[in-house]
């Protein structure tokens, strides 16, 4: 069954009109017809809805609400800037996972530098909120503009961790986690953490782990952290 998020407030039995974005996918993509279910979510319910189409207008009713379990530990994903497909499915499959806010950070070893681009932050949105509707989850991660390692306090939880692939192999991020709500997680760029970035972050209270024996990639790096806290923390 097909999701979509909506800003109205949604209320069991109550008809709501769908706005463009969503009745350009329900009439022109899916094809779907009146009748027809699909499941509509406003970040706090989500709710079975029926269809009614009446030529461009489209209307559902919330018939029947549909419990999503909470997301336990809130998981900061603080992922340095990498090149743009890499990034984007970071974006994609962090959502999947159950992140809930993401920061872009910007380091000395960057491969890619930050533009400031408006539509750059409305495309990851829309990446974000795609890849939430397809996994049903009940709300849409935050995304914040791009930020310096200065900044970092700002965006920090109960637990803090950097992903750190010369940190010793048995200090490891699944044996540092512990009965948290919140936790932080950094993790590098293509060319990696810089040693001075690294004395900075432990500075500021982030602790070096190792994500195991083996050396990832920036996006599969930032996957494995987020399945670890996963089935640690039993989310």
């Amino acid at each position: 069954m097909h999701q979509f998020f909506v800003t109205q407030t949604l209320l069991l039995n109550a008809s709501i009109d769908l706005p463009k974005e969503v009745t350009y996918q329900i009439d022109r993509v899916l094809k779907l017809k009146t009748g027809e279910s699909i499941l509509l979510c406003d970040q706090t319910k989500m709710f079975e809805a029926t269809l009614l189409i009446m030529g461009k207008a489209i209307s559902a009713t919330c018939v029947k609400e549909i419990f999503i379990e909470p997301i336990k530990v809130k998981i900061t994903l603080i992922q340095a800037l990498i090149r743009r497909e890499k990034f984007e499915l970071v974006l994609q499959k962090a959502t999947e996972l159950g992140v809930s806010r993401i920061v872009p950070l910007i380091l000395e070893r960057n491969v890619v530098k930050w533009e400031n681009d408006p539509d750059k932050m409305v495309r990851y949105r829309s990446i974000l909120r795609e890849a939430a509707e397809q996994c049903h989850r009940l709300t849409i991660p935050e995304i914040v503009e791009p930020i310096y390692l200065k900044n970092i306090d700002s965006f920090k939880c109960e637990q803090n961790f950097v992903a750190y692939e010369v940190e010793n192999p048995d200090h490891q991020l699944k044996k540092r986690l512990g009965k948290i709500e919140s936790v932080s997680i950094i993790i590098g760029p293509e060319g990696g953490i810089s040693p001075r970035e690294i004395n900075v972050l432990n500075d500021h209270g982030f602790e070096s782990v190792s994500l195991g024996t083996r050396i990832y990639r920036a996006e599969t790096a930032a996957m494995v952290a987020i399945h670890t806290v996963d089935c640690v923390l039993d989310l």
